[in-house]
């Protein structure tokens, strides 16, 4: 038997405010893939704020993050969206870029 960690997880509404906790018993291996996705996200982050990656490689990790947080359970998959990365918003010509 797969060791299991229990989490709370905050619910949040579409605006991005919390509205509800709820609990989730999750496997250990999906727990060490999201961290080590979310850790792995934050040091792309920072390579680009230091110049030494671009858009590209935080869209990549995003979306494995988003793969990892999907296939766990935690969200719900989008369908046919993509998910679209914050920063990608703000690459030169897009019509969201003030």
């Amino acid at each position: 038997m797969e060791n299991t960690v229990d989490i709370s997880l905050n619910i949040f509404d579409d605006e991005g405010n919390q509205v509800d906790t709820t609990e989730m018993t999750l496997p250990e291996r999906s727990v060490s893939d999201i961290v080590d996705h979310a850790a792995q996200l934050m040091i792309v982050f920072r390579s680009m704020g230091d110049g030494d990656l671009g858009i590209e490689a935080f869209d990549q990790v995003l979306c494995e993050l988003n793969e990892s947080l999907v296939n766990s359970g935690v969200i719900e998959e989008l369908g046919s969206e993509a998910p679209v990365a914050t920063l990608h918003l703000l690459k030169e010509g897009s019509p969201n870029n003030v």
